[in-house]
């Protein structure tokens, strides 16, 4: 994913976005083709990852903006709508000042659309910058399609998750990955030098060189080489297990995992495995670069009722529409994994007033010990579950100017524990 002062990246040309128009949304209006001659007259010689504007208008056209591949949708899952005065009212308080739920999703020029969905209903929504129809970029809400695909193929028999990863990928057998058990890769724990959080201003460093070779960031070299070359030059600056590092290259490794035991594209399987059982009313689109590798770290658009819908595969009562087994939902739970640093579990001191999360499994950035689970994405992406509560909560965001993100996790976070959905 892009961060703070790093990828150049151009809006691309008038013939994508166009593109992207004419094929990619659907029901689009005379007035909305207008709004977007507007903004890529205005963006197209500007960097677009500055936050504010030109990111909004970037997330939701990233099917111009690069090569995707589809994930497609079968049947699709109704959704009721019945709309719950409660929640608009419900008391938050942010930077001191207090006002209702809905009051601050409305003036918070951070979030573009919220949903909140309980017992297989609609209760909450808030469409500010996009339609219903139209996709979104999710960034690292991704993560956890590819992590669940992954969970699929474990119900189904198909891996076990203490093999190396050699087993799987012999062709990794003579490289840093190869002895790295599938667990501690889907975990964040595999002690791989390639941590996100290493910063892309360095453009020799491992970061920028994988997302350069995925095609998200702006290329400095004249030859890109593919994915699986960067990924097998990665080195090791720990060994696995010992602490939480978040490491998109895990994730692309666990995406050609999943690759490598279906035999398919990975926006194939995510399909067959997850897109198609859950329901899902539109198409998904996954990046993929010159090579036809996916950006399974970070590349899914999609309609915000889909990442709902994918939600509810988590929770007791989803009606048969592709739930995850409770084995893998009692693992979350249950399997702790304490290994945040003491400056991570700082940081979550103090966003959730001592309500510190348990561990990060499986993708999710913070699982509680209630349950309750959250995924982000770069720019205020997120998809939080309560499954004691029965209930979905998802939003895409855009960052303000000085990077900047709402405040809806910890807000989610006091909802689950507020006793108003129960």
């Amino acid at each position: 994913m892009l961060i703070k002062n790093s990828c150049k990246l151009i809006l691309l040309s008038v013939l994508g976005v166009f593109a992207s128009l004419g094929f990619t949304q659907e029901n689009q209006s005379h007035a909305d083709i207008n709004y977007h001659s507007k903004m890529y007259k205005t963006y197209q010689h500007v960097e677009f990852d500055l936050g504010g504007e030109p990111s909004r208008f970037a997330w939701r056209e990233m099917p111009g903006l690069f090569p995707h591949t589809t994930i497609y949708h079968d049947k699709t899952r109704e959704l009721g709508i019945e709309l719950n005065p409660k929640i608009d009212k419900w008391p938050v308080k942010v930077n001191d000042k207090s006002l209702s739920f809905d009051d601050y999703v409305s003036m918070d020029d951070r979030i573009d659309n919220v949903m909140l969905v309980h017992q297989g209903k609609i209760v909450y929504q808030r469409f500010k910058t996009t339609g219903p129809l139209e996709r979104h970029m999710t960034w690292s809400v991704s993560k956890v399609f590819t992590a669940t695909a992954l969970a699929k193929l474990e119900e189904m028999g198909k891996v076990d998750m203490q093999a190396p990863i050699k087993t799987y990928l012999p062709e990794f057998a003579n490289t840093a990955w190869g002895d790295i058990v599938l667990q501690d890769v889907i975990d964040m724990t595999s002690g791989i030098d390639c941590r996100d959080s290493d910063g892309y201003q360095n453009t020799e460093g491992c970061i920028y060189r994988a997302e350069e070779a995925l095609g998200v960031v702006a290329p400095v070299r004249k030859d890109l080489s593919t994915s699986v070359a960067v990924l097998k030059s990665m080195t090791a600056h720990r060994k696995p297990g010992e602490e939480t590092e978040y490491t998109s290259s895990n994730t692309n490794i666990s995406g050609l995992v999943v690759e490598a035991i279906t035999q398919k594209p990975l926006a194939r399987a995510i399909a067959e495995l997850l897109w198609m059982p859950m329901g899902a009313e539109a198409d998904g689109l996954m990046v993929i670069n010159r090579y036809g590798e996916p950006y399974a770290a970070g590349g899914l658009s999609a309609r915000l009722a889909d990442i709902a819908r994918f939600g509810l595969m988590f929770l007791d009562n989803n009606q048969g529409w592709g739930q995850v087994s409770t084995q893998h939902r009692n693992f979350l739970k249950n399997k702790h994994r304490p290994l945040f640093s003491e400056s991570r579990l700082a940081e979550l001191n103090s966003l959730f007033d001592g309500d510190v999360p348990l561990h990060s499994r499986w993708q999710w950035d913070l699982i509680w010990q209630d349950g309750d689970m959250f995924k982000s994405g770069y720019s205020g992406q997120g998809i939080y579950i309560s499954p004691n509560h029965e209930w979905v909560m998802v939003w895409f965001g855009t960052a303000d100017t000085e990077f900047k993100t709402h405040e809806l996790l910890p807000i989610a976070r006091k909802l689950s524990r507020s006793g108003l959905l129960q």
